[in-house]
Formats: structure tokens, sequence, C-alpha cells
């Protein structure tokens, strides 16, 4: 249920036209990432490290050009969020969850 609220939020926000929120924790960003991932066309590795794994997103990212508004949301949120020291096994699950979504 948890990891469903996580998931949903970061919905909500790229779903805004005019958002100018920001993602609040890793976890939010994992979904994220997943999401981007798929979009980007890249292979979903496993157990793969957070910043390690928002630092490759950010660099294909670099020659990416957002379809849509919520495309634009979804690369402005990962691009400011800054990692913090939380990090747990259900992480990896919302990558899953974001690139499955897509």
């Amino acid at each position: 249920m948890i990891l469903d609220l996580v998931c949903e939020a970061v919905e909500i926000k790229i779903h805004f036209e005019n958002f100018t929120g920001v993602i609040q924790s890793n976890f939010e960003l994992g979904y994220a990432i997943g999401k981007m991932k798929k979009k980007l066309g890249m292979k979903l590795e496993k157990e793969e490290e957070l910043a390690l794994l928002k630092d490759k997103v950010e660099k294909q990212m670099e020659s990416y050009t957002p379809r849509d508004f919520i495309e634009e949301n979804l690369v402005k949120l990962i691009r400011e969020y800054r990692m913090q020291e939380q990090f747990g096994s259900e992480i990896s699950e919302l990558i899953q969850r974001g690139y499955d979504s897509e």
C-alpha cells in the first residue's frame, strides 16, 4: 500500500501542467527513474544503485526532447532532486513499477 502511494504521488505531480513541486524522497525518485528509463529506451538492470542510476538517466536525458508537459515535469523532477541518505529494498521495486507503468 505504501508503495502504491509513492507511485500515485509521482503520477499526480507529473500530470499537473503548471506543477512547481519537487520529489520528496528517494522512493519517489526510484519510481520516476523507472518511468524515465523506459521512455529513454534503456534496459532495466537488477539492483542498480539509485545514485548511479540517476546519473545514467540524467546523461541520457541531455539528448531527450520531452513530448508533452507530463514528460517535461518528469525530467524536471529527476534533474532537481538531490539524493538523500535514505535507502531501502523498496526502491528497487519502485524502479520496476515505474518502468512497468509505461
